[in-house]
């Protein structure tokens, strides 16, 4: 999980948003929106409802009313948090090693 902090750009007024990452239910009813269990790939005819219905998904009633009153960009910067919280995040993977087991830990 990610909390994300949003900051409207008019009254500069903060708000921590937690992130989790979309479940495979949720992600089988995105499919008609570029989803797929191994990643997110909209067309232009389906790039806003993709993003709409993935937050829509995940977070609050209250956050939505915040996020409706930010820029566009704080929108698009959640939805990519999302993305990396759901499929992982390339930037994050390549700071961890594999055990003799396969697994990934941490690098110091």
């Amino acid at each position: 999980m990610r909390e994300i902090t949003i900051t409207r750009s008019d009254t500069g007024k903060e708000r921590k948003i937690k992130l989790r990452s979309l479940k495979r239910r949720e992600i089988r009813e995105l499919k008609d929106y570029g989803f797929s269990y191994l990643g997110c790939i909209p067309n232009m005819e389906t790039a806003q409802d993709a993003v709409d219905k993935s937050l829509d998904m995940i977070l609050t009633e209250k956050d939505q009313t915040f996020l409706d009153e930010c820029d566009n960009k704080q929108a698009k910067d959640l939805w990519s948090e999302l993305l990396k919280e759901t499929y992982g995040d390339p930037a994050e993977e390549k700071n961890l090693e594999t055990t003799t087991d396969g697994t990934l830990t941490e690098k110091e």
